[in-house]
């Protein structure tokens, strides 16, 4: 059946991929400065992109956890609508008995 408190974590996943989207942009690009040589401009930009992977790499693994966990929670919505199916059917399965019984008034039936 469904697990309690998947919305939970859904929301933080959510929250932490927000977050690391914001760290990602936050980086911002790489900016040269006319008084520093090119090798350490070259080297700057190259921490900044190593940086800036390494976030993709948290990103795509938070991305990864939050489809895992909105597909768990889809399987449980799933399973619930495949139980109250079910039950719907076996009510109506009595409904049909009850209504059937020889001498149970019909509805819709008019009175002479």
């Amino acid at each position: 059946m469904a697990r309690i408190g998947a919305g939970a974590g859904i929301d933080s996943l959510r929250q932490e991929v927000g977050r690391l989207r914001a760290e990602l942009d936050g980086l911002g690009e790489p900016a040269d400065l006319p008084e520093l040589v090119e090798s350490a401009n070259l080297l700057r930009a190259n921490d900044l992109m190593a940086r800036a992977a390494a976030k993709r790499e948290e990103l795509l693994g938070a991305y990864a956890r939050y489809c895992e966990a909105l597909e768990s929670t889809l399987l449980g919505v799933f399973e619930i609508q495949s139980d109250l199916k079910e039950i719907l059917e076996a009510q109506s399965r009595l409904l049909g008995r009850r209504s059937g019984r020889p001498g149970a008034p019909r509805r819709g039936a008019r009175g002479a």
